[in-house]
């Protein structure tokens, strides 16, 4: 089990400026598939805003990512965000992540 915190001050024109809050609770799992190692995992973002008092959104995520090297690790997933204040809303997503490490 993963956990992240994070806060973040949103500078915003027109609107108010906020602060906000997001917590992860991520699930990992690793796993083979003809001698390549890859980890998935299972994700929960939800956050809050202050300026409105109310979490105001959440994202479920379920992908795997794998190592090619101590360089490079590619992530693949797929995302359902949940928003009910913002256009367009709720969405889902099918992501790509790629990390390079010095």
């Amino acid at each position: 089990m993963i956990e992240r915190n994070w806060f973040e001050r949103r500078w915003r024109d027109p609107q108010v400026d906020a602060w906000r809050y997001r917590v992860r609770g991520q699930i990992e799992h690793p796993f083979t598939i003809r001698k390549a190692k890859f980890t998935g995992y299972v994700s929960d973002e939800v956050f809050y805003d202050w300026s409105q008092h109310h979490w105001v959104r959440n994202r479920i995520a379920v992908g795997a990512n794998h190592a090619f090297n101590k360089h490079f690790t590619l992530d693949l997933y797929i995302m359902r965000e949940n928003d009910g204040r913002t256009r367009p809303g709720d969405i889902t997503i099918l992501g790509s992540q790629m990390r390079f490490r010095m």
